[in-house]
């Protein structure tokens, strides 16, 4: 194993009852299925901060998906590939995701639902932080 800044991150023994490989298999799925969630966001409004989290979203599927392969095929440097983007991608969606919250807090007209889906996504993004400690565990209990 080498010596990397991700071994200083907290370590957890599971994910809401699961094993810390059946975790990260439920953690690379919910990456893969994700982007799906923006794409009508995309045929509605079609901003550039929708286009650009829509586009980090995809990114993110296609590290999760060589998460989902590193996993099964047991490859270190899919899961560590995956937690560096994440570490990136989760503060950065959450900023955009605040971007777009004050935004609807700043039009005449917005709705509650407008407002309430990017502080939703917030939280989902500070939950994806979580899930690069997750992940980040199984790598080290696998590959130590």
């Amino acid at each position: 194993m080498t010596g990397s800044a991700l071994n200083e991150l907290p370590r957890w023994s599971w994910l809401l009852g699961l094993d810390l490989r059946s975790a990260a298999f439920v953690i690379a799925t919910i990456g893969i299925v994700h982007p799906s969630a923006y794409i009508y966001s995309c045929f509605v409004h079609r901003g550039f901060l929708f286009m650009t989290a829509w586009l980090l979203a995809a990114a993110w599927c296609g590290f999760s998906v060589g998460l989902f392969v590193g996993i099964m095929q047991g490859l270190e440097l899919a899961y560590e590939c995956w937690e560096w983007f994440t570490l990136v991608f989760a503060p950065l969606m959450i900023v955009l995701m605040a971007a777009l919250a004050a935004h609807c807090c700043c039009r005449q007209r917005a709705s509650f639902a407008a407002f309430f889906t990017p502080v939703l996504a917030i939280v989902f993004y500070w939950i994806t932080l979580y899930f690069v400690f997750v992940v980040n565990s199984e790598r080290i209990s696998r590959f130590s």
